[in-house]
């Protein structure tokens, strides 16, 4: 997947502690989807709330001219 839109709203300042994400698909189509988090702290005020849009990219399929390879993953 490749980010495409980035928005975050940074709400309290936190210094220390736990702090909790939690993510929601709005929208999952076939190349693109939208998701929603939200991070909490250990009293469950908001922190952050922001979302992002993706493209889905295949391995094998072409962008640009390019043909979408796939990195093993690390581990």
């Amino acid at each position: 997947m490749v980010g495409l839109e980035n928005h975050t709203s940074f709400l309290n300042a936190v210094r220390e502690g736990k702090l909790r994400a939690t993510a929601r698909p709005l929208m999952r189509g076939r190349r693109t989807q939208i998701w929603e988090a939200t991070v909490s702290d250990a009293n469950g005020r908001a922190i952050s709330s922001g979302r992002v849009r993706f493209l889905v990219l295949e391995a094998g399929s072409s962008l640009a001219g390019e043909t979408v390879k796939v990195k093993p993953s690390e581990g």
